[in-house]
């Protein structure tokens, strides 16, 4: 037995001699590997406009922007119809949401009309001054349905994003599935998607919704760091829609909040009202404003309004107008402490179309 162990020992030293490393150290060499290669990734230097770095979203100048803007559901309101009944685009909502002093504004769009009839709210909002925000709201709840937006992106919108990529950001779908989206199914859905748009070049921000109707917060900033390493870009926001009330819920915007500003994720609030689906309970509006300021993260409001059928009380506005913001919606658009009218800053490049010292 004495002699088989020391020539079992003997194979032993010789393996070690001539690899020069054993199992062990080469998996701590990988990791150590893999964190060289996340730390020495650098930026794609031909980005054309909005890019993220660690958390935070820059203009194509490298100044830095907060999101204050928010959601307007373009497609169904904010079309007109000509003598022959064909639509025609009605710019009065963004000329009003521009009177808050909002960077941006989040437009809703579906594959059911024609696609270049969005071109006009995009290219409106930026001479507005104010960042498009272009999502597709067909896979809400669905997340069967990613696969086909992402063909309508790639297939109907493609020319617009182009056109306007500079100042434009792309949502890629509204709150694309339910409660029974797995973190491998998350990760693997949207890691396609990303691929698929990079690969048309679309060069954009990527703003990617949470599951379960925008509210799985957990699930969102549990994948979004390996989802991030899945974009060859670098170049991706992550969206919360926080619809959930009750007495916790406030905690739970503090520590999801807190970490993405920990773990260096570019993450936003994409929708938010006074209330829920129904018109039931209470979101901790004033709260998550409040928290959004103190930890320098963006958010959109929901929605200008009116047309809100989940709850007519989520409307900002009577009417579409300034003049008639009422109830929560003065109150985030222009009254509170955090509202948009006093925070939101317009990066230079949208107000200016240059850099500063150009």
């Amino acid at each position: 037995m004495r002699i088989i162990t020391l020539f079992l020992t003997l194979i032993l030293f010789l393996a070690v001699s001539c690899n020069g490393t054993t199992a062990v150290d080469e998996e701590e060499n990988n990791d150590k590997n893999d964190e060289q290669n996340e730390e020495t990734y650098e930026r794609p230097d031909d980005l054309p406009g909005f890019y993220v770095e660690g958390r935070h979203i820059y203009d194509r100048c490298g100044e830095e922007v907060i999101l204050r803007g928010v959601n307007r559901m373009t497609i169904v309101l904010d079309f007109d119809y000509d003598e022959a009944g064909r639509p025609v685009f009605n710019p009065l909502s963004l000329q009003e949401i521009a009177k808050t002093g909002a960077n941006s504004v989040r437009i809703m769009w579906m594959m059911w009309r024609d696609a270049h009839l969005v071109e006009e709210a995009v290219a409106k909002a930026i001479e507005l001054e104010m960042i498009p925000i272009l999502e597709m709201h067909d896979a809400t709840g669905d997340w069967s349905k990613l696969d086909e937006v992402v063909d309508y992106w790639l297939d109907e919108l493609l020319d617009i994003v182009k056109t306007y990529e500079r100042d434009l950001i792309v949502n890629i779908a509204n709150e694309a599935g339910n409660q029974h989206v797995s973190d491998s199914q998350f990760l693997e859905g949207y890691a396609e998607a990303v691929g698929r748009m990079r690969d048309a070049d679309i060069r954009t921000p990527l703003m990617i919704d949470a599951t379960t109707w925008g509210r799985n917060v957990e699930q969102l900033l549990r994948v979004a760091p390996d989802l991030m390493k899945e974009d060859p870009d670098r170049n991706l926001i992550f969206s919360w829609h926080p619809w959930d009330t009750g007495e916790n819920e406030a905690a739970r915007v503090t520590n999801a909040m807190e970490k993405s500003v920990d773990e260096e994720i570019p993450f936003v609030i994409g929708e938010f009202s006074h209330t829920s689906v129904g018109c039931v309970g209470e979101v901790p509006y004033h709260h998550i404003m409040a928290e959004a300021e103190r930890l320098g993260i963006g958010w959109l409001a929901w929605s200008w309004g009116p047309g809100n059928g989940d709850c007519e009380t989520m409307d900002m506005t009577t009417d579409a107008t300034f003049e008639s913001l009422f109830d929560w919606g003065l109150e985030t658009a222009v009254t509170d402490p955090n509202s948009i009218m006093n925070t939101s800053v317009r990066p230079y490049s949208m107000s200016e179309g240059k850099c500063r010292g150009d």
